[in-house]
């Protein structure tokens, strides 16, 4: 009983922390708790959570493989393990890679538009003109699926409507390039690497209908 009693304390303090997002704090009661049941598939996937953050997502990948290990299929844990894993190849330069665990997630659940938006969001900082064309067309496409599934789901999307502008100032860039380059269709790469492509005018009636939100 004491052992039990012990581990619910440790591990509560260690969720306390996680949750407060205190990543450096939550390391050590977290790693005690896993020590005391080495098959907590839960604590582990929480540690890797927090060493990832921390700064040392090398170590947060291990925690990650010792947690799939662990863990049925099917458990509600396996997909939020994903999400961790996704978060950090994002983070570590793996955009590609990340991108990928982060859509298929999404195709198991098309209503966690969220996981577009991550995908979406790794892109926001990239200079446009020097991006590469495959990271263009990766961006063309995650920036596509995202507008349309806000719009097609809007009164269970209000929180991304704010969105919507820099959608489609992102679409905007594209048309022009095809007017420039005297395009009509622009080539697509999907997270999952199926190609694609959209036409120009696709792009601006997708514009039009963000500018109506």
């Amino acid at each position: 009983m004491l052992g039990k009693g012990l581990f619910s304390v440790v591990l509560i303090c260690g969720c306390a922390r996680y949750h407060t997002h205190k990543w450096y704090l939550a390391i050590e009661p977290l790693e005690k708790a896993l020590d005391m049941n080495p098959a907590a598939f839960d604590v582990c996937t929480l540690l890797g959570a927090c060493v990832g953050r921390a700064n040392d997502p090398k170590k947060a990948f291990e925690y990650f493989d010792m947690a799939r290990k662990m863990m049925e299929p099917d458990s509600v844990w396996s997909s939020l393990l994903d999400g961790f894993r996704g978060e950090f190849l994002i983070r570590t330069g793996k955009r590609n890679q990340g991108a990928e665990v982060y859509y298929q997630l999404w195709m198991r659940d098309k209503s966690q538009l969220n996981l577009i938006q991550q995908i979406q969001n790794s892109y926001f900082l990239n200079n446009f003109d020097a991006m590469i064309d495959e990271d263009k067309q990766r961006y063309l496409f995650i920036t596509f699926l995202y507008a349309t599934e806000l719009l097609e789901n809007q009164g269970e999307s209000n929180k991304h409507h704010q969105n919507a502008a820099y959608l489609r100032s992102v679409l905007k860039k594209f048309e022009e390039e095809m007017f420039m380059r005297s395009l009509t269709n622009y080539p697509m790469i999907a997270p999952d690497n199926k190609k694609n492509s959209l036409p120009r005018e696709k792009i601006k009636e997708l514009m039009s209908r963000l500018a109506e939100i």
